[in-house]
């Protein structure tokens, strides 16, 4: 499936181009901005990226990141708009259903419109103490949107709100919501989770 998940990635881009997936940032992300900014430079794990466009949102804001996608395509067009505007931001080809992080740790990790659930205990390992995850995608409401698209793995109902347990729960929200510049509802869950710093134990 991944070689598939490829390809079909790999043709939408050389047909439709990156930009045609939108370039603004998440609504999710920039309103949880006060929470990240103190945590710059960063490092920021953007997973399954696509065209880089949340990813390069925070590159702009002075963090370094790290963005992985499965399509060569969008890794090559991402890799030359980060040169070209001068950012700190390493693109990858990566399939992450396979994924070994190897001993990175990061201080953000950005997962919107993903879901590969065995990825979540990975998640949680290679967020730094202090960091955030910022999580973001849809839900089986999607379903009654008529005019959307169906996701092939949406959440359950309050999955999302439980599936890390060690990490705090900072924001949640899960419904139907309109997103700016996209010009539709969607139905997701999206989450801002802290893990929590080492306690230090006084004699």
């Amino acid at each position: 499936m991944p070689a598939a998940d490829q390809e079909k990635w790999d043709t939408r881009y050389r047909e439709r181009g990156a930009e045609a997936f939108g370039t603004a940032p998440s609504d999710w992300l920039v309103q949880q901005m006060d929470w990240l900014l103190p945590l710059r430079p960063g490092p920021v794990l953007d997973l399954a990226c696509g065209n880089g466009r949340n990813g390069l949102y925070l590159a702009r804001q002075g963090f370094d990141v790290v963005a992985l996608d499965i399509s060569p395509v969008i890794i090559s067009w991402l890799r030359q708009r980060a040169t070209e505007e001068g950012l700190s931001l390493r693109a990858e080809v990566v399939d992450l259903t396979t994924w070994d992080p190897g001993p990175e740790i990061f201080a953000i990790i950005l997962n919107f419109n993903f879901l590969e659930r065995d990825l979540f205990p990975v998640m949680q390992k290679v967020l730094r103490p202090g960091g955030y995850l910022l999580f973001e995608t849809y839900t089986i409401e999607q379903a009654m949107l008529a005019e959307a698209r169906q996701p092939r793995y949406p959440l359950k109902g309050n999955e999302l709100l439980h599936a890390f347990p060690n990490l705090l729960v900072r924001q949640y929200r899960e419904g139907i919501f309109h997103e700016s510049g996209k010009g539709r509802r969607r139905a997701v869950a999206s989450l801002l989770a802290e893990k929590p710093a080492a306690l230090t134990v006084m004699d």
